[in-house]
């Protein structure tokens, strides 16, 4: 009742490109791994995919996220070159064509963001809620001194400095 399911590719964007999904993502290695569950009427997956060293260009959603937040340099970049990640990771299940994410996480030296909600494919509709943080790197450094850290940051992958956000809407313009 159970099949399992792992892909892994060297150009994370152009493999993301060519399946549709976005064209904002530039290289990368990416991994990804699942288990279809067939005793439903409806095959589920649930899994979780990471992407290491890529960017992000000219993706509105983002780019609308950060003009809220007033982080231009961050926009501008984004609209440049891209905004580099070291790493990305994305738990998620699959049932039908609502595509839940919990506590997916990107970071990189200039911002870290944190990602829950759900995203229906069918219709392309955004439902998304987690936190930005700016100059990431200085802004987590004091999350991981020991013992001190979590009282002062909170969760893993979050700072000092940060904002939540939470989107509603197309993901063409949400």
């Amino acid at each position: 009742g159970k099949r399992r399911m792992r892909l892994d590719a060297l150009d994370a964007g152009a493999l993301i490109g060519v399946l549709g999904i976005s064209e904002s993502i530039t290289g990368g290695e990416l991994m990804a791994e699942g288990v279809f569950t067939d005793d439903k009427i409806s095959p589920s997956l649930a899994g979780r995919v990471a992407i290491d060293e890529f960017r992000v260009v000219d993706a509105p959603v983002l780019a609308n996220l950060l003009t809220v937040g007033s982080l231009t340099g961050i926009r501008d970049t984004l609209a440049g070159e891209g905004i580099f990640f070291q790493r990305m990771e994305m738990p998620f299940a699959l049932d039908g064509s609502s595509l839940e994410v919990d506590d997916a996480r990107a970071s990189g030296p200039a911002i870290g963001i944190t990602a829950s909600g759900t995203v229906e494919l069918a219709d392309n509709m955004l439902s998304l809620e987690g936190t930005i943080v700016p100059a990431y790197t200085i802004n987590s450094i004091l999350g991981e001194v020991p013992l001190l850290g979590p009282l002062i940051v909170g969760r893993k992958g979050e700072g000092i400095f940060g904002f939540t956000y939470r989107i509603r809407g197309a993901s063409d313009n949400p």
